[in-house]
């Protein structure tokens, strides 16, 4: 429902933007240039944090090991959850 949502959100600005005045049509344009910049900016931010992230060079522990070997056995046996159904479950 929400994919939904966002497919429309594109098609209804567009027939709001319409029904706007030269100058409200301005403003909205410079409103929307704003969001794209402020977006970049914080891409830009997130992608330095990640390439800056130091690399570990802590071992990683026996329980560590289970505990991966265990996700992948889960994984190997189909009990997994999709990210909808985790969200779902807990009201997200």
């Amino acid at each position: 429902m929400l994919k939904t949502a966002k497919e429309n959100s594109k098609k209804v600005l567009s027939e709001l933007i319409d029904n706007l005045s030269e100058t409200e049509a301005y403003t909205a344009k410079k409103f929307v240039e704003f969001l794209l910049v402020e977006s970049k900016k914080r891409d830009d931010k997130i992608i330095e944090i990640l390439l800056n992230v130091p690399e570990e060079d802590e071992a990683i522990s026996e329980g560590e090991l289970k505990e991966i070997e265990e996700a992948r056995s889960d994984v190997k046996r189909g009990n997994v959850k999709s990210l909808e159904t985790y969200k779902n479950e807990r009201g997200l």
